[in-house]
């Protein structure tokens, strides 16, 4: 055979294995042919760059993630002395806080354009954009929002129907944003106006709020050990697995953030704003989960799972601060650790649908972690005297109430980078590391690299 056919031959084969790959549920599978043919002009392969990039972009809500320039606080907490004392604070994440408090209000639930709903593929059923799975649950919903809307007269009274009365998740979503946005417009005011009596009588059922969350039937709770891995997964796919995992997660969060508003008493109104928008986020996280669940065959609770992010919250029911440090500074932020990682084991099987997903979750997850950042030093300084910028002292507070709350959540790897730039100090949470020794590191490297280029 000549060398002339041989390689006619494998040019054919390298063509075909490089062929286009079909599109099944929305996953799209990426091949080179799809960006780079031979003999395409550059014209032709920048328009295919863009319609594969049209493909994976998420068409996000112009209301909600519009650039924001602005970092003035939408919250007035002018009554309070916490409020004295913020714009002095030097730590990174009153500037990350500042931003996400000015963001506007998103209505739209859903991981698709607003104005695309109906032409979807997935049977699901739209309430203004949130997700429903049926029609029977739309009517609950309705039903549920209805009723709350009567008997709920502040953001404390629809923290307490969310998380201990409401066992519906689609209810639980919907309550979730009209809380937080009737709340925004001014509907509701974040506590029950109440006597001095009353108050004192309140505070002591706020120790005896009931010890588990309101929760559908399913999926079955079991020990962390016993929980299927990705490798022996249930499901019919490692996405679902993944999506199912994220969106237990996004529930016990919708339900961690409104126990911090119900239980917690004596704060400043932008704190109970705050954990009410991180709630409207981990509910609009939650949506994005449960529809992808339910394009990829499944639905949640088809899959058991585990109970330690409800235990860590309720391990940390006693002390406002032990709640930052366990909640959003220790949870959430394991959410900056492996998030990358799930992103490209879903873009290394072809879903790039759920890595996008994933990947949105995890931007947003810095905020809610910062958010954590901002009351623990804020707390700190006011309550415990220790004073600001003092990163030792905030450590060792840090590590105390993990250590008693939520003991197995610090594990590496670490989001070194996105910890800080949510205002976490690298010392607080890596007990191997030694700032000292790592700026005596980079000087040297520094030096070497002058010296080199000398």
């Amino acid at each position: 055979m000549s060398l002339s056919l041989v390689a006619l031959m494998m040019a054919f084969g390298r063509q075909q294995s490089l062929s286009v790959s079909k599109n099944v549920n929305n996953t799209v599978f990426f091949s080179s042919a799809t960006t780079r043919r031979r003999g395409a002009s550059s014209s032709q392969r920048r328009r295919r760059r863009r319609l594969l990039k049209k493909k994976t972009s998420f068409v996000s809500s112009s209301l909600y993630h519009r650039a924001v320039n602005t970092t003035k606080s939408r919250y007035d907490d002018d009554d309070d002395d916490f409020s004295s004392s913020r714009g002095d604070s030097n730590d990174g994440s009153s500037k990350v806080v500042a931003a996400y408090r000015a963001l506007p209000l998103d209505c739209h639930r859903r991981w698709s354009d607003p104005s695309m709903s109906s032409k979807s593929s997935s049977s699901s059923h739209s309430i203004e954009g949130r997700y429903v799975s049926s029609e029977t649950a739309k009517k609950r919903v309705e039903r549920a929002v209805m009723g709350a809307s009567r008997s709920c007269a502040s953001l404390e009274d629809y923290a307490r129907r969310i998380v201990y009365e409401t066992k519906c998740i689609e209810s639980k979503l919907a309550l979730t944003h009209e809380a937080f946005s009737r709340c925004l417009r001014g509907d509701i005011d974040v506590e029950t106006t109440t006597t001095t009596k009353e108050k004192e009588e309140e505070g002591k059922e706020q120790q005896q709020l009931p010890s588990r969350p309101a929760r559908p039937d399913r999926p079955n709770l079991v020990d962390p050990r016993a929980v299927p891995s990705p490798k022996k997964t249930p499901l019919s796919s490692h996405s679902a697995h993944v999506m199912h995992t994220v969106a237990h997660i996004e529930l016990n969060a919708i339900d961690l953030a409104w126990d911090t508003v119900a239980r917690f008493r004596g704060l400043p109104k932008a704190f109970y704003l705050d954990f009410a928008r991180v709630a409207d986020d981990e509910s609009r996280h939650l949506s994005w989960c449960l529809q992808r669940l339910e394009e990829l065959g499944h639905e949640y609770g088809d899959m058991d799972a585990h109970d330690m992010l409800w235990l860590g919250c309720f391990e940390s029911r006693g002390d406002k601060l032990d709640r930052m440090c366990v909640v959003p500074m220790a949870q959430e932020a394991r959410g900056l650790d492996a998030g990358p990682r799930l992103r490209e084991k879903l873009v290394g099987r072809g879903d790039n649908r759920s890595a996008a997903i994933v990947e949105r979750i995890t931007k947003e997850e810095l905020n809610h972690v910062a958010v954590g950042v901002h009351w623990f030093r804020e707390m700190c300084a006011r309550e415990e005297n220790i004073e600001r910028g003092n990163e030792e002292e905030l450590g060792k507070r840090f590590l105390s109430a993990v250590e008693r709350c939520a003991p197995d959540v610090l594990r590496g790897p670490f989001a070194h980078e996105e910890r800080e730039k949510a205002g976490m100090a690298r010392e607080w949470y890596d007990l191997s590391f030694n700032r000292e020794l790592h700026s005596r590191l980079e000087m040297m490297v520094k030096m070497e690299e002058a010296n080199s280029s000398e």
